[in-house]
Order: structure tokens, then C-alpha cells, then sequence
């Protein structure tokens, strides 16, 4: 690299925006995990074995990513409005509650785990508690660097942090090692990253009345956000038992987890979007807005076109990637990626950044309940196919509701957070594609 190439870099690298940052991190979380799946097919484990590992993964989810969802926008919304001087010390507050509570759940999880899947085996059980334990105050990392906006920090810790963590995956599958010697792995990374924290943040318990009164509020305004969440997401959980129950065949549920994903990067990318802006809406509501609806419109000329293209050779790259066996996954998949039609509108940063929790709570459980009782409507008749639609109708009326609260209620047209124009001709655009390949590709 030649001096002005050093120079760019240097002049790059220093100017990087937090919002640039949260998307690579996101993006290398999803990159790790999509490859460890492709490991694990790759040197040859059974569609059982590999089911195992995914309701392990779905047993922590479960347990975990509600309540710490919630709990790291509640900080990204009340840090802010907090006094400069103290923001620092609530942080470490708030990761040591973060890790006390965290203790409780993955104790909770020997005990949910048989009843999530009674394949899953009490040693398999036991180093996921361990695991847990260790693993989730290094998930709150990303957001300490958010709030200090360091955004070298987010993508230097997310590079080498999952980088680490498909290493610490691959490495035992590849050698026989089994689910076992993975989750041993996978505890050990675990161990290491709790270690990091210790140092980088630090944990204190020592709580005098002025923290305990801000954390409080803090409680008060996570709690809403974390049951809107654990209601969003608790349809993917109750996928897993729909496909267990109506479809015995084994192995079924590791074709559907394989296919039930999303345009690969847009949920990274969303929320990268969403978290940056969160606390920029919360400082100054105009500034925040054209900032969200200038960042939408520009990924959505990637997004949407990524997804049409997607829909026709879905069947290719899930074969390629995986094996025949997975074909079947595409069908699922392309049902997810019409998704994206309501991805591209976030009325729910709005109204987190008013604290308005609840609104939130409200239009979850309106999700659940249509994204259930499609699901069962339609498994019957139509498989894995009825149940990925379920997901799609139960999205489509939870940001309907959203929309039609912040118009109401803030006087906020659609229009002042969403580039209506280019997403409605982006949308017609995927709705006949999906038409074009469930006609001509034989799904």
C-alpha cells in the first residue's frame, strides 16, 4: 500500500459512521452463521443431528434475545436524554444486571430445553447453560461502542468476534468432534469473550439510590419493548412445533430452519438502520427522520432487486450450498422474501424513541395471533409453504397497525419516514417475480 492509499485509509477509516458500522457487524454475524450451517451439512451431518443443534440454538433464543432485544433499546433510548457525566456509569449498572439476570435464565434452560425437543440430551443442556452464562453480556458490547459512538470499535470487535465464532464452530465439526465437542468450543469462545468485557467495561454491583431509581426507569421502559419483541418472535418458535407436530417426518425442521431466513443481510441491515437512528430521532425527532427515510431509500435500491433475482435461482443455491436434500428449503425461502414489501417501513423506531413501549406490545400480540392462526390454518394443507405464509401475514398486519398509530396519534404521514415511491415500484416488481417463479420453476 503506497502513501496515498495509507493516507485514504486512514482519512476512511477515521469518518466511519456508526450506522455504516452497525451493518458490517450485522452483516458478519450473519455471514459466521450461515457458513457454520454449511460446515455442518458440508462434512456430513445428519438433517437429526443438525436439528438438534438448531433447537439448541432455538432454546437460547427463546430464553434470551427477547428480554436482551428489549433491554438494549430501552438504553439506546433513555442513555441519550442522560447526563454526559453519568452515562458511563449506568452502562456498567446496567451490564451487571444484564449479567445477574442472565445467570437466572441459563439455569432456566436446563429445564426448558426437554420440552422444547426431547432429543435434546441433558449433557448437550448443560454446556448451553454454561455457555449462556458466560456468553450474554458480550452481546451488549456493540451497544457500549454505539453510545460512545465509536464506530472502529464495533467493527474491529464484530471482525474478529465472529470471525472467532464460525472458527470455533467449524473447526470440531470438521474434525468428528459432534454436537458436543461444538458446544464445548462454543462455551470456551464464550469464556473468552466474558473475559473481554470484564476488562473493555467492567461489571459493578454496588447500587446507591440514584442508580437504583435509574434503573428502574430503565426496567419500566425495557419491559413493553421486550414483550413486543418475545410476542415477534414467538411465532418462529411455535414454527418449530407446528413442523414437529404436523410433519414428523425427522429432519424436517432443520429443511424448514435452512429455507425460513429472510433476503440474506436484511434484518442485519434493518436494524443496523434502526439502532443507529434510534438515538438520533430521540435527540432531534426531524433530524432523525430524514435520516431514516434517506438511509431506507438507498437500501432499498439494493435490497429489492437482490431479492427478485433471488426468487428465480433459490433452488440452485440451496443445493449448491448445502445438498439435494435442502431443495425443498427454497420453496420456504421464497415465501420469506416477500418480507422485505413491509422491512423497508419502520414506524417501530418512532415510536420507541417517544417511549411509547406499549403501542408496540399491542401490535405484537396482533402479529402473533394472525401469524399463528394462518400458520395452523394452512400446515395442514400446504406444509412447510403454509407456514412460512403465516409469517408473512402476521408482518404485513404488525406494521400496519404501527403505521396507522404514528399517523394518528403524531400526525406523521408515512411519507416523512418511508420513500413510499421508490418502495411501491420496487414491490410490484418482487410480487410478480414470486408470481413468475412459483409458475415456472415448479414450486
Amino acid at each position: 500500500m503506497n502513501t496515498f492509499q495509507h493516507n485514504k485509509f486512514k482519512t476512511w477509516w477515521a469518518n466511519v459512521n456508526t450506522t455504516f458500522a452497525l451493518q458490517v457487524f450485522n452483516i458478519l454475524r450473519f455471514i459466521s452463521t450461515f457458513f457454520a450451517g454449511v460446515v455442518l451439512v458440508k462434512v456430513g451431518w445428519t438433517e437429526g443431528s443438525i436439528e438438534s443443534y438448531e433447537y439448541l440454538l432455538i432454546t437460547f433464543g427463546m430464553l434470551t434475545f427477547f428480554w436482551i432485544s428489549g433491554t438494549q433499546n430501552g438504553l439506546l433510548s433513555l442513555l441519550p436524554k442522560t447526563e454526559k457525566e453519568t452515562q458511563a456509569v449506568f452502562l456498567k449498572k446496567s451490564l451487571s444486571v444484564v449479567f445477574a439476570f442472565g445467570v437466572l435464565v441459563s439455569i432456566l434452560m436446563l429445564f426448558v430445553g426437554p420440552l422444547v425437543s426431547t432429543s435434546l440430551k441433558s449433557e448437550w443442556l448443560f454446556w448451553l447453560c454454561i455457555y449462556s452464562l458466560l456468553n450474554i453480556p458480550s452481546l451488549f458490547l456493540h451497544i457500549k461502542y454505539l453510545l460512545e459512538k465509536n464506530a472502529q470499535k464495533i467493527l474491529l470487535f464484530g471482525a474478529l468476534n465472529f470471525l472467532a465464532q464460525f472458527v470455533f464452530i467449524a473447526i470440531p465439526a470438521w474434525k468428528g468432534e459432534g454436537l458436543t465437542g461444538v458446544l464445548i468450543a462454543m462455551t470456551i469462545l464464550a469464556g473468552l469473550r466474558f473475559l473481554y468485557v470484564v476488562y473493555d467495561a467492567g461489571l459493578d454491583f454496588k447500587f446507591d439510590p440514584k442508580y437504583r431509581l435509574w434503573l428502574k426507569r430503565w426496567g419500566l421502559l425495557s419491559l413493553p419493548l421486550s414483550l413486543h419483541i418475545l410476542i415477534g418472535v414467538s411465532p418462529e418458535y411455535v414454527d418449530a412445533f407446528l413442523v414437529e407436530y404436523f410433519i414428523e417426518e425427522e429432519g424436517t425442521y432443520a429443511i424448514y430452519k435452512y429455507g425460513a431466513r429472510e433476503l440474506p443481510l436484511v434484518i442485519s441491515l434493518i436494524t443496523a438502520i434502526a439502532t443507529a437512528v434510534l438515538p438520533v430521532i430521540a435527540e432531534d425527532e426531524p433530524k432523525g427522520l430524514s435520516l431514516l427515510k434517506a438511509k431506507t431509500k438507498r437500501l432499498s435500491h439494493l435490497l429489492f432487486p437482490a431479492a427478485i433475482i433471488l426468487m428465480f435461482f433459490s433452488p440452485f443455491l440451496f443445493e449448491f450450498f448445502y445438498n439435494s436434500r435442502f431443495k425443498d428449503s427454497a420453496i420456504v425461502f421464497n415465501v420469506y422474501l416477500l418480507i422485505l414489501l413491509t422491512r423497508m417501513f419502520l414506524p417501530q423506531v418512532l415510536i420507541t424513541a417517544r417511549q411509547n413501549n406499549y403501542m408496540l406490545l399491542w401490535c405484537g400480540i396482533a402479529e402473533f395471533a394472525v401469524n399463528v392462526g394462518v400458520s395452523m390454518m394452512l400446515v395442514s394443507s400446504y406444509g412447510l409453504f403454509g407456514i412460512a405464509i403465516g409469517t408473512v401475514a402476521g408482518n404485513f398486519i404488525q406494521k400496519l397497525l404501527m403505521s396507522i398509530y404514528v399517523k394518528r396519534k403524531y400526525r406523521l404521514a408515512i411519507s416523512a419516514y418511508v420513500p413510499l415511491k421508490t418502495i411501491a415500484i420496487y414491490s410490484i416488481g418482487l410480487v410478480v417475480s414470486f408470481w413468475l417463479s412459483m409458475s415456472f420453476i415448479g414450486f
